[in-house]
């Protein structure tokens, strides 16, 4: 049979106009071997051509490269999504530090503020420290000068 078509006893033409058909479509044929004990076949067959066909292998291959390239895309787009949190934490991270680097140059003017008024009380302590040294070695010569003339 062929299609759901008994074909016992149709000539070789019926058969083939039966078989050929659209291409990409199906067609169901039937058929026994054997005289004694017969063994029934029945098997599915795409229609088509050579040209039907290699574009077939062809649309496989295609669609076997798009699943590749999705693939890759999707392998792409993560590594991207990684490379966004990535810059996200470490744009984060550097503006603690920004922060941090901003907190140290405060404390480091203020250091400095110190430091020179520490310098400038030191320096007015020893302008002060030399003056009263001038003036105990004035006082100590006076004695001793005062001490050898009421002598």
């Amino acid at each position: 049979h062929v299609g759901g078509h008994v074909l016992e006893t149709s000539d070789l033409g019926v058969m083939r106009g039966l078989i050929l058909g659209e291409v990409g479509t199906f067609v169901t044929i039937g058929f026994e071997r054997g005289s004694e004990d017969p063994v029934q076949f029945e098997i599915s067959l795409m229609r088509g051509n050579a040209e039907y066909f290699a574009q077939l292998a062809a649309k496989a291959q295609m669609q076997a490269e798009v699943e590749r390239l999705k693939e890759s895309l999707e392998s792409a787009e993560g590594e991207l999504q990684r490379l966004r949190d990535t810059l996200e934490a470490q744009e984060a991270e550097a503006e603690r530090d920004k922060v941090a680097v901003e907190r140290l140059r405060g404390l480091l003017r203020s250091a400095e503020e110190q430091l020179r008024s520490v310098q400038a009380t030191l320096n007015q302590e020893m302008m002060e420290r030399r003056a009263l040294e001038t003036r105990l070695t004035s006082l100590r010569s006076q004695r001793d000068q005062d001490s050898i003339d009421v002598k």
